[in-house]
């Protein structure tokens, strides 16, 4: 047996659960965007802060850090055929002793072999750390 009073009470539980759930969102998305929302409460957005220190109220300045460079497809390609030349010459090596020979960085070489594995010019055996590589 329902109370009427109990249902009133948590439909409208319910519904001020949901406005909180949607106003917070609001705020999060506006302050990641830069800009202010008015939830109602005030309507004067906040103050803005600029470079500085913490201590005085501002932001603490950082460097930016520069674009993202992307790579050509000549400059894939002449990474990939370092990779096949290399694993030609040394069949079975893992990815940590390749990238070390060719000193390839990570980023640099995640593309590549991945490319080269898709196109069945590099046979991968084994699961993430215990993998190596053949032709």
């Amino acid at each position: 047996m329902a109370i009427p009073q109990l249902n009133e009470l948590v439909t409208k539980f319910a519904a001020d659960l949901q406005d909180a759930y949607r106003a917070q969102a609001l705020e999060s998305v506006q302050r990641a965007l830069g800009g202010w929302v008015s939830s109602g409460r005030t309507s004067a957005p906040p103050a803005r802060v600029t470079g500085g220190e913490i201590g005085n109220g501002r932001r603490p300045t950082t460097k930016k850090a520069g674009k993202r460079i992307r790579r050509n497809e000549t400059d894939l390609l002449a990474v990939e055929n370092r990779i096949v030349d290399y694993v030609r010459a040394n069949p079975g090596q893992g990815a940590e002793q390749i990238k070390a020979a060719l000193q390839l960085s990570k980023k640099d070489w995640t593309l590549p072999i991945s490319r080269l594995v898709d196109a069945r010019k590099v046979k991968a055996k084994g699961d993430k750390r215990s993998r190596v590589y053949s032709l």
